[in-house]
């Protein structure tokens, strides 16, 4: 799964996908919140709503994120289920082919789960 930013572009392994069903990670300093529904394997990318602020541990309780300050969200669509709180805004992704991103964006930042920490590209 590939995001970009700018001039930035960072790919998503399915297999990181696959094992966590919720991710953050920056791409170009803006904070995203990945979401992947276990049961239907859909994907859902949002801007995280602290903005750029470092991981500060949202976290996944079945289907609802809960953030840092106790908000919560629908997982699927980013609604807010506490009042006062703003939806999440979706941010647009792609799955493709690594062949074919890599071609179109080849010095892609591949993320690292362990650290949110790119690897480039070779």
């Amino acid at each position: 799964m590939g995001i970009t930013f700018g001039s930035r572009a960072r790919a998503f392994r399915l297999s990181t996908l696959l094992r966590t069903p919720l991710l953050s990670a920056t791409v170009n300093d803006r904070r995203l919140l990945l979401y992947r529904n276990p049961r239907s394997g859909a994907v859902a990318v949002w801007v995280s709503p602290e903005g750029n602020a470092p991981v500060s541990g949202e976290r996944l309780f079945g289907a609802t994120i809960q953030g840092a300050q106790g908000q919560c969200w629908r997982a699927s669509d980013g609604v807010a289920l506490v009042p006062g709180v703003t939806d999440l805004k979706p941010y647009p992704y792609r799955f493709t082919y690594w062949f074919a991103w890599s071609s179109h964006y080849p010095a892609t930042d591949i993320f690292d789960s362990e650290s949110d920490k790119p690897e480039t590209a070779q």
